[in-house]
């Protein structure tokens, strides 16, 4: 049905827009503002769905009706508002919206909440529209108003409305809407602007049911409509209870989010994604995910069986101890837990269901051994104890004659030596100025290996670090230089560099493959004498380290040692003193 609106909708009442568009999947529309936006009887945005309930945001002129439905993003503009109708719009420019002269009421009035519409919108409490073939198409507002303004921001572009009342009532002076553009056959939505959706799905591992004492993993896959995988935030939760955000990977839209161990009974979790770019897509919210865990069930009886090999045998020699444990009812192997051995009421070795254990006995006697079980979870196995099985030690044939034996761990020494000195300097050369123009510059390689890697002083025109203390304590190797002078002349320290590290170790060395050496270069660009600043090595930079646990050894480090300085630097011999400390 088509009424022309005039009285009943005048006026005007000065509202900004609110709410946000529901919208499909697809790529964003062009950003186009219609002249009259924001307009200012409008107090919500509204958005159109088809016959299955699914949202759209372009059709065709002549589809009748338009659209199915029509859903206000608020639930009335007055009070007890609870009846809604829609009204099409043709803009006459510098006027008010309110007071356009091209209005006409497309839809029947529809009571709402709308039970009739489909499942996605039905139980919104927003104003829902049903709208009919015999409303007719939008092609017909057009042949009754149709839009001849060719002034941008208005040519082409019509408003849908939503008018709210009730009982008695004429309609709101204000009301929800939409802009579209026409182009040829087809209409399509462009305010309030439309976005991309998104979809996330959740799915958990295990998978429900999962046994009692489970520790969950949920995963999150986010997908948007236009095929890409935008970046944004993914939070967990079961029921109302936020489990925190997942680790996302936009490149894969996957988000996981490790939840451990369960508690038992029904869980109820969903992931909800949030865009970075809130103005390109819309966020997301799985649905919910029902979970069981399983509650525990009855302690299951346990058996543990304990052999000794061999039963007798002389003091100080090796008996094999071996513990096997199954549930009593179902003859199940059960290896979670751990078995303790016992001489008597002496823990003489720990050990997994199955496996080995080695011991001996020191004392001449006859040896009660016996086996206990303890479960990882008491919840599903009991603990259990093996019989005794007696170990006879006999003496010697021979009497043993006990020697004492001590060596001493001595503290070691930690050296660091380069092939450098005031009597043998490293050469830089002379500073060449760069093709720019603006610094100077020049480079030399810090040590060089022998000739013959089977020498002893294959290392020794290296940076060589030699550890021999006990223990593997672990150590760090800094370098730190002097400022370059040449008279009352000089360079910062901030400008020299150490870059290029390499390792080489002696063969079968036990430090090899365990020294991380890292690169200092120098400022960039040079800096004046006196600046502010750290870089190069002006301060202490640590260059090469070794762990505690594989810091024995001999090392050498070569590299190259770098300088640069102003273009303004007076000519000169420049000298430094590099000190390498290692601790």
């Amino acid at each position: 049905m088509k009424l022309r609106l005039r009285s009943a909708v005048a006026g005007a009442a000065t509202l900004a827009i609110t709410g946000g568009m529901l919208v499909l999947g697809g790529v964003a529309n062009a950003a186009v503002v219609p002249g009259w936006e924001p307009d200012p009887n409008s107090v919500g945005a509204l958005s159109f769905y088809n016959a299955a309930g699914t949202a759209i945001t372009t059709g065709n002129l002549t589809d009748a009706p338009m659209a199915s439905y029509f859903v206000a993003s608020g639930n009335g503009i007055g009070a007890g508002d609870n009846k809604a109708f829609v009204v099409f719009a043709t803009p006459t420019q510098g006027v008010n919206p309110a007071s356009w002269a091209g209005v006409e009421q497309f839809s029947a009035t529809t009571a709402y909440p709308n039970a009739a519409a489909p499942a996605s919108i039905s139980g919104l409490p927003n104003a829902v529209v049903s709208s009919t073939a015999g409303d007719g198409s939008f092609a017909d507002h057009i042949a009754s108003f149709p839009n001849n303004s060719a002034v941008a921001g208005y040519q082409n572009l019509y408003e849908i409305r939503i008018y709210t009342t009730h009982a008695g009532g004429l309609g709101q002076p204000t009301y929800y809407s939409a802009d579209i553009q026409v182009t040829g056959t087809t209409w399509t939505q462009v305010y309030p602007a439309v976005k991309v959706a998104t979809t996330t799905a959740i799915s958990a591992s295990p998978v429900s049911p999962a046994p009692h004492n489970s520790s969950v993993t949920l995963t999150a896959n986010v997908a948007a409509g236009d095929a890409s995988h935008p970046a944004g935030a993914v939070e967990f939760f079961d029921g109302a209870t936020d489990l925190g955000a997942g680790t996302f990977n936009a490149a894969t839209g996957v988000a996981t989010k490790a939840i451990g161990v369960q508690a038992d009974g029904a869980h109820s979790f969903k992931a909800v994604f949030t865009p970075a770019d809130t103005t390109t897509y819309n966020g997301s919210t799985s649905s919910v995910l029902s979970y069981t865990v399983n509650p525990a069930g009855p302690v299951q009886a346990t058996t543990t069986s304990l052999t000794v090999n061999p039963l007798t045998g002389v003091t100080n020699t090796n008996v094999v101890l071996h513990a096997n444990v199954i549930a009593t009812l179902s003859s199940a192997v059960v290896t979670a837990g751990t078995i303790s051995y016992f001489d008597g009421a002496t823990q003489i070795a720990t050990g997994a269901p199955g496996a080995d254990v080695t011991v001996s006995f020191a004392s001449v006697g006859t040896h009660a051994i016996t086996a206990q079980f303890v479960p990882t979870d008491p919840a599903v196995f009991s603990t259990s104890t093996s019989a005794i099985v007696n170990f006879v030690a006999t003496a010697p044939t021979f009497t043993p004659d006990p020697q004492t034996v001590d060596a001493v761990v001595g503290a070691g020494t930690m050296t660091i030596t380069t092939p450098y000195g005031p009597s043998n300097p490293l050469h830089l050369g002379t500073m060449v100025l760069n093709a720019q123009g603006t610094q100077l510059g020049t480079s030399a390689a810090f040590g060089v290996l022998g000739p013959d890697p089977a020498l002893p002083a294959y290392l020794d025109n290296t940076i060589k670090i030699t550890d021999t203390r006990a223990n593997n304590p672990g150590w760090q190797a800094s370098v730190i230089s002097t400022n370059f002078v040449s008279g009352a002349n000089a360079i910062d320290a901030q400008n020299v560099g150490l870059i290029t590290l390499l390792s080489t170790y002696p063969a079968g060395n036990a430090l090899i493959g365990h020294v991380t050496t890292t690169d200092n270069p120098g400022a960039a660009p040079a800096v004046a004498l006196g600046a502010a600043g750290t870089a190069g090595l002006k301060s202490p930079k640590v260059f090469a380290s070794a762990p505690a646990g594989n810091s024995d050894g001999t090392v050498g480090i070569t590299g190259t040692m770098t300088l640069v300085a102003p273009s303004s630097t007076n000519a000169g011999t420049y000298v430094a003193t590099v000190t390498f400390t290692v601790a």
